[in-house]
């Protein structure tokens, strides 16, 4: 890695480079420092002694102290020269050797800290932060430094974790302010991961020690303590506002006004947001006029859609677009009204209108707006050449902010245009993909541009036209797209086999997707071939050769995946989920057992939920060798550490149900699992079987009814629970019906269930059973 160089300018005098250290270390004899290379003894001019010289003995002794200083200015130069010649484990070495003598000196930590962070490793980073703060109130500041690190890298609840250690053991020098300095960056930490009663408690402190006429806070602190004042206390109330804490929030935004240079109309937006929560939206209309009336921009696309909110929940809405158009007659060069106001012509079905808007307004520019905006109304006037380059240019510009967008701390982070215009991309995204002309018009133009004499698709625009094709299901356009992309670069993006390869799966075309990933893996490019790139992609393509039945190939592709990490618990947990899919429940057993032992007491990442996976497979395997109580044994241990979990109370009560046993308090646990995802088909049929045992077959069938309408409700133990079902309420046609789909969704998949099929066939009239293709 790149030489990290910290400046230290060094005075060394008889108090060596710690002028002040606090306390020497006592614990333990730390090493000694590098030896000292021994001199001849010389009289001058290169003359060495005849006779041997006395020792000095000096006037005043050395203490102990001292001697202990001198060793940890040894260790941290030591330190600096190690770092300097990238040795930086030694150096990291040599600055804990100096910490050992002289825990209570910062310069230790600082190089200690900013060596772990740059080499990624930000637990030893966070641990050694944690360190310098319990000393003093400047190890304090290093922490607060090192999770303003944290928060540009998106790891903001580990942000959040070293500040609130930092809190519970203070250093005997923190004063009051660096407390509540504390609290404020925590309260924005917090808001930062949508944790807004944490983000009230650390902010109403703050607004309670700069409220309180007794505070000891100087005006010195105070000013720390609020930074840009106006912005400080404009968060704090919008943070109070979205607590419901009006009074709060108005206070807050009361002060913010005195910091803030456009002081009324400022104030008066933030008083309509408090009056909008509180129900007075006539209210919240009057001073959100005051704000439009100072043709202020600031708060961008957020002001038009509070007028939009306040006129819908005042039943005026008919009145938005003439309020809009005064408002850009007023203020023509707003782009971002214009943007807002040709939204509500598109809405309300005046395309020219929007479309003749849109074009004056972007003019020359790039603005992803306006292309957006423009792109929706070519989808719905189903132009597919200017919308096809219209929606290419947009994603171009959008596309760094569309890959941070799943993160929820990046997405806190953005201003509200940023976040209303990549919201309204991915909506007009999914517009498209279900417009079924305009996906025929892109389809057809994408074609055409292919059949030209130079063929003229670009690989931007071939990319979106695979995306869009994948998402409206039309997989084989989707095919042809995404492969003319990936054909045109030397060196592809690894997205692009892995949308296509998911595209496939999603369709349970398996083959064809471990096609897809065998292609990337056995590509020339670099950044194909790169470990962590590789390792995904195997591990997706075990999983598509098992679901095609090739067990063995996908034991193979796992087993490469873990000789790079053989330490990975997702990795461990695919290699016994092949053959427990694939019904070698002999082996399945061993591997699950196998990652059991292994991350039972790890704190890995991951590794719990390994652990967890692996117990409820392995409780089925037994359950399918016949083996109940060792199944219902492994549930009882995960139900003993995670009582609350919703599978494991869903499995085990299904397994009682099935057994006929405990069957109330099966209800009960079920009952837990379902509150928790109410639409789990696999929850609902737990449910509708443990009814159907207690012999409420009524309801029973309404829960499997349900089960079966659901996406992944297409389940051959589902059915057939609703064939029965329908035999117990003596409706033996749709009985007849409902074990026939069950036998005809077992017999499709890649490794029949024996046992199932056999139940099935059972009921059946033998003419039915016969439909078996393995018979």
């Amino acid at each position: 890695m790149a030489a990290i160089r910290l400046t230290v300018c060094v005075m060394v005098t008889g108090a060596g480079i710690f002028p002040a250290i606090s306390r020497a270390g006592d614990a333990a004899a730390p090493p000694e420092p590098p030896a000292a290379i021994e001199l001849p003894r010389s009289i001058g001019l290169g003359q060495v002694a005849e006779e041997p010289l006395e020792p000095f003995v000096p006037k005043n002794p050395v203490t102990e102290e001292e001697r202990a200083r001198q060793k940890a200015v040894t260790w941290f130069l030591t330190g600096q020269l190690r770092e300097g010649r990238d040795d930086y484990a030694g150096a990291m070495t040599a600055y804990r050797n100096a910490i050992a003598v002289a825990p209570g000196e910062l310069k230790p930590y600082q190089s200690l800290v900013t060596i772990s962070f740059a080499q990624g490793n930000r637990d030893e980073a966070t641990k050694y932060a944690i360190l310098a703060a319990h000393q003093s109130r400047e190890g304090v500041a290093l922490a607060r430094g090192l999770a303003g690190l944290l928060i540009r890298t998106s790891e903001t609840q580990r942000a959040i974790d070293l500040l609130e250690e930092v809190r519970k053991s203070p250093p005997e020098d923190m004063r009051p302010v660096d407390e509540l300095v504390l609290h404020r960056e925590l309260g924005l930490f917090n808001r930062l991961v949508l944790k807004t009663d944490q983000a009230v408690e650390h902010y109403r402190k703050v607004m309670s020690a700069l409220e309180d006429p007794d505070s000891p806070l100087s005006d010195e602190e105070r000013d720390l303590l609020l930074g840009d004042a106006g912005k400080t206390y404009e968060e704090m109330g919008k943070v109070f506002l979205d607590a419901k804490l009006a009074d709060l929030a108005v206070k807050a935004f009361d002060k913010a006004s005195e910091f803030s240079k456009a002081v009324p109309a400022i104030h008066s937006f933030n008083l309509a947001t408090v009056y909008k929560e509180t129900g007075r939206a006539d209210k919240a209309l009057e001073e959100l006029q005051k704000y439009f009336d100072a043709q202020l921009q600031s708060k961008g696309r957020e002001a038009y859609q509070l007028l939009a909110d306040l006129l819908k929940d005042l039943e005026r809405s008919d009145e938005l677009l003439g309020r809009l158009e005064e408002l850009h007659d007023r203020d023509a060069r707003n782009k971002t009204l214009s943007y807002f106001l040709a939204e509500q012509y598109e809405q309300q079905g005046h395309l020219d209108e929007a479309e003749s808007l849109l074009t004056e307004t972007i003019g020359r520019s790039h603005d992803p707006r306006g292309l957006v905006g423009l792109a929706s109304v070519y989808r719905r006037q189903h132009k597919a050449k200017p919308l096809l380059e219209t929606f290419t240019k947009a994603f171009q510009l959008l596309e760094r902010f569309l890959t941070q967008a799943d993160d929820p701390e990046v997405v806190a982070r953005m201003d509200s245009d940023t976040r209303a215009v990549i919201d309204r991309y991915r909506e007009l995204e999914t517009e498209i993909a279900e417009d079924e002309q305009a996906m025929d018009g892109l389809i057809a133009y994408g074609h055409e541009l292919l059949a030209e004499d130079e063929p003229k698709l670009e690989f931007v625009q071939s990319y979106l036209l695979g995306k869009l094709s994948a998402e409206a299901e039309r997989i084989d356009a989707a095919k042809e797209f995404y492969q003319l992309a990936i054909d045109m670069q030397n060196d592809p993006p690894p997205q692009l086999f892995k949308e296509l390869g998911l595209a496939l799966t999603t369709a349970d075309r398996y083959k064809e997707a471990s096609e897809v990933f065998q292609q990337m893996l056995e590509h020339t490019s670099p950044r194909l071939q790169a470990a962590g790139v590789r390792i995904e992609i195997l591990w997706l393509q075990s999983h598509t050769l098992e679901m095609d039945g090739q067990t063995d190939a996908a034991l193979e592709a796992i087993a490469e995946a873990r000789k790079t990490l053989p330490d990975n618990p997702l990795l461990h947990f695919q290699e016994a989920w092949i053959p427990y899919h694939a019904h070698r429940w002999d082996d399945a057993t061993a591997k699950f057992e196998e990652v059991i032992d292994a991350y039972k007491d790890s704190d890995a990442p991951g590794a719990a939920k390994a652990v967890r996976d692996s117990r409820f497979s392995l409780s089925a395997v037994y359950v399918q060798q016949g083996n109940f109580e060792k199944g219902e044994e492994v549930l009882l241990v995960v139900l003993e550490q995670e009582p609350d979990h919703p599978q494991v109370n869903n499995d085990l009560g299904y397994l009682w149900a099935d057994e006929g046993k405990n069957l109330e308090q099966a209800r009960g646990m079920i009952a837990k699992a379902l509150a928790t995802e109410p639409d789990n088909p696999a929850y609902i049929d737990s449910m509708g079987w443990v009814l159907f045992q207690l012999g409420e077959f009524e309801k029973a069938r309404e829960h499997f009814e349900k089960a079966v309408e659901l996406e992944r409700g297409q389940d051959s133990t589902i059915w057939d629970h609703l064939g029965d079902t329908y035999d117990k309420l003596s409706r033996p046609e749709k009985a007849l019906d409902a074990w026939r789909k069950a036998l005809e969704l077992e017999q499709e998949k890649p490794h029949p269930d024996e046992k199932i099929l056999s139940r099935i066939k059972a009921k059946l009239p033998a003419e039915a059973a016969a439909g078996d293709p393995g018979n």
